[in-house]
């Protein structure tokens, strides 16, 4: 189950997972909503099938009217997905995101084994706590993308599983930092790779390559790999109106829309993440198995990937919101390729060791089987 239908980490994690457990005789079918959004289509190439059901995203919490009305509505989504789960007939129900509350009570009232999966921090206190409570009622079992996830929704060490995000180390091919720098003439790319919302901050982003233009001027060029939503247009355009002010439109590569990003992260030196909300965001994972150095906010879990080897990080981790601290961490890079070449390499063994995802497909099977075992059992007992 998924909450959104645009394409993202979520997705991405379900396919490239479905698509190794399909390997296995595991079978994956993704309920999405009714929308126009790109995630459905592109599903098949990964032997997933694709559906979308009529129920209610949770509208934003700032717009407390509109919530009263969603949570009105909710007994009739819930009756939707009671229906959905009796035609589809799973063995297991695996929900994505804590809000994702129909879902998980439809699966809790059908007998269904239930994995819930919380892979976000973006809703606040109390509210979190309070989705951290139903999850808990109604799961057979938990799982949380980082230890902050859990943390956040108030689900206590040893309560839930941990699903890492994976990562496919096969499509990434370090390079030598240290032998990119002395290309002559090249300039170092730093880059972000995010769709193009509030959350992501890709105008955090235009800041830091406006620092960074001013102190190293034509050293340095950036790049923007991501979707520009329909639901974001205000947004993209402040983003647009940042970059003319700042006179980056001819060092500044926008890109739209990717699906594989290591053919991007192959052409970069430094990556950047200027979320203000995440939980343990794929990008990161994927510019470690490219041997890239990270700089990014303290959002979620990204020190616990940045720090997954004790005293080998893979980058920084500043403070959210301080700009100039990116800048001058970035800054520092450029010029110590023998540091990019470290943080590179500590980055790669990160993810070999803890993310990849011959890990994450094994992880999820095991996940499954014990649950489907334990349903067997409490059947036999009844």
């Amino acid at each position: 189950m998924l909450f959104d239908d645009r394409f993202g980490g979520p997705p991405k994690r379900v396919y490239q997972v479905a698509q190794g457990l399909n390997a296995k005789g595991i079978a994956t079918v993704c309920c999405y909503p009714q929308g126009d959004g790109n995630a459905p289509g592109l599903a098949q190439p990964y032997g997933v099938a694709a559906r979308r059901l009529d129920f209610e995203r949770i509208p934003p919490l700032r717009k407390p009217l509109r919530v009263l009305g969603w949570l009105a509505r909710l007994p009739r989504d819930i009756g939707r997905f009671r229906a959905f789960y009796r035609r589809e007939r799973p063995d297991v129900v695996h929900v994505n995101g804590a809000v994702f509350i129909a879902a998980g009570i439809a699966a809790r009232l059908e007998r269904y084994p239930l994995l819930w999966h919380l892979n976000d921090v973006s809703v606040p206190w109390p509210l979190c706590r309070a989705l951290g409570w139903v999850v808990r009622r109604c799961a057979t079992r938990v799982a949380a993308s980082v230890h902050a996830v859990a943390s956040h929704y108030g689900v206590r060490e040893g309560r839930y599983s941990l699903l890492y995000a994976p990562v496919d180390v096969t499509r990434f091919s370090p390079r030598s930092p240290i032998a990119s720098a002395n290309a002559s003439g090249r300039k170092l790319r730093i880059g972000t790779i995010a769709n193009w919302n509030r959350g992501k901050g890709i105008t955090d982003f235009v800041e830091v390559a406006a620092i960074l233009k001013r102190s190293m001027g034509d050293r340095v060029e950036f790049v923007v790999a991501g979707a520009r939503l329909a639901t974001q247009r205000d947004y993209a355009a402040r983003v647009d109106a940042a970059i003319a002010a700042h006179g980056l439109e001819a060092c500044m590569h926008e890109l739209g829309f990717v699906e594989d990003v290591a053919p991007v992260v192959a052409t970069l030196d430094i990556v950047v993440l200027c979320s203000y909300a995440e939980a343990g965001p794929m990008v990161l994972m994927e510019a470690m198995a490219g041997g890239l150095p990270v700089v990014a906010y303290a959002a979620g879990g990204v020190r616990e990937l940045v720090d997954a080897i004790p005293g080998c990080p893979a980058g920084y981790v500043v403070p959210i919101g301080d700009v100039g601290a990116v800048a001058q961490r970035v800054q520092q890079l450029c010029g110590d390729p023998e540091a990019r070449s470290r943080m590179g390499a500590a980055g790669r063994a990160a993810v070999e060791a803890r993310f990849t995802l011959e890990r994450a497909i094994v992880a999820h099977e095991q996940i499954y089987f014990s649950l489907v075992g334990r349903s067997a059992r409490t059947a036999e007992q009844q």
